[in-house]
């Protein structure tokens, strides 16, 4: 029993050992997320976790990135990228993020135009809570220029205010003429992020044993995951005819983005890439591909399984689409060219198309667009556009 009592005994000395090393390293052994009072929320400050097989350096400020000093450099113009999770680089290293990438090689290339850039992405960061983190960074950092890069995905639904979309997102309050009335702070609600979920030896252990021993994926296919992006509440969005439900939130958003650039000293531009159902819905501009997509056993199982909906209540609300897609009315620039004809400010809309596509001829993209975000190549040929095309027309104005 003695002998037990010291085995035990040990075993404690040496996880309780483990964990104060682990925060002496301020690692965490997931992503952990901290209410920001002034625009809602970030990774917790000043850690470092462990995510997709990388490691995540927080910065000060939350953000995956280098730490920045208040005073700006003489010469020097600042800019801030706002994103969700398309430019954490979730599954990159630091140096090849594309905001990183932008910095390095736009200041090699322009030694007497230098930049200091920001990368501002959270997961479910959206277009209302934009504003707010341009109204304290701004101020705080005196940053010259804003780009937020709008999901196509992602950002209709939190205007909406779909369920699973806000997540603790303020919202602006609109009047019955679709016109901004009044914008909401911040409730200081029941944010919350647990000091422990497990061990961090556990999970550490369980990282390594996923990340370098089994080496293999429990993802389901690229296929699948094209799908997914169809299930969108709004799938008509990208149609060239929509509903007036439809109709009403590309309104709002083009309401937010006027607010925005009219009520913030930086100037602020939003970024427009193709939606990933430009890849789904085009497809079926082929006759032949309904039944393909109809009998594959893997999407079946990933709607069931994953989405949670049984796979005829899916159908019933897609295959419509899928037959307006085989029509041509699908048109993946319609949403950003029916937002710069309701905006006023529509020389702050950067729309990618053609350039933004050939991502997918590349071998790293394994044929699909969705894998920008996730792959070193995405990330670089972003980059490569940012610094060849957008910013030299944003910083020269």
């Amino acid at each position: 029993m003695k002998k037990l009592l010291v085995i035990l005994f040990t075993v404690v000395v040496i996880l309780a050992g483990t964990e104060y090393l682990l925060d002496l390293l301020k690692y965490e052994t997931e992503i952990m997320f901290q209410y920001q009072p002034q625009f809602g929320w970030t990774h917790t400050p000043d850690k470092n976790f462990w995510y997709g097989g990388n490691s995540f350096k927080i910065n000060e400020e939350g953000f995956r990135d280098k730490n920045h000093q208040p005073e700006k450099k003489a010469g020097i113009k600042r800019v801030g990228f706002i994103s969700s999770h398309y430019l954490r680089g979730t599954n990159s290293d630091y140096e090849n993020i594309a905001t990183t990438i932008v910095e390095r090689e736009w200041n090699n290339s322009y030694p007497d135009n230098q930049i200091e850039v920001f990368n501002l992405a959270v997961s479910k960061y959206n277009i209302e809570l934009a504003n707010y983190l341009i109204s304290y960074f701004e101020k705080k950092y005196q940053i010259d220029y804003f780009i937020y890069l709008f999901d196509p995905q992602k950002d209709p639904m939190a205007v909406a205010g779909a369920s699973g979309y806000v997540h603790f997102a303020p919202s602006f309050v609109f009047d019955e003429s679709g016109n901004i009335a009044e914008k909401k702070d911040f409730q200081p609600g029941s944010f919350v992020s647990p000091r422990y979920k497990t061990l961090k030896i556990y999970q550490l252990t369980r990282n390594i044993y996923y990340n370098f021993i089994r080496q293999e994926s429990t993802d389901f296919s690229e296929a699948s995951q094209e799908y997914m992006e169809s299930l969108t509440p709004y799938p008509d969005i990208y149609f060239n005819t929509t509903s007036e439900e439809t109709d009403a939130v590309i309104s709002k958003i083009a309401r937010i983005i006027d607010y925005t650039v009219e009520n913030h000293t930086s100037k602020v531009y939003y970024l427009f890439v193709p939606p990933q159902q430009t890849q789904f819905f085009g497809v079926f501009k082929e006759k032949g591909n309904l039944d393909e997509f109809l009998n594959n056993v893997e999407f079946s199982r990933f709607v069931e399984t994953v989405q949670k909906t049984p796979v005829k209540e899916f159908l019933d609300r897609i295959i419509p689409f899928v037959k307006k897609a085989e029509n041509n009315e699908f048109n993946h620039l319609s949403l950003p060219l029916k937002i710069k004809d309701l905006t006023i400010n529509d020389d702050r809309i950067i729309v990618l198309d053609r350039e933004f596509l050939e991502f997918t001829n590349q071998a790293e993209s394994g044929g699909f667009l969705h894998n920008w975000h996730r792959r070193d190549a995405g990330q670089r040929h972003l980059a490569s556009i940012l610094i060849g095309k957008i910013l030299p027309s944003v910083i020269k104005n």
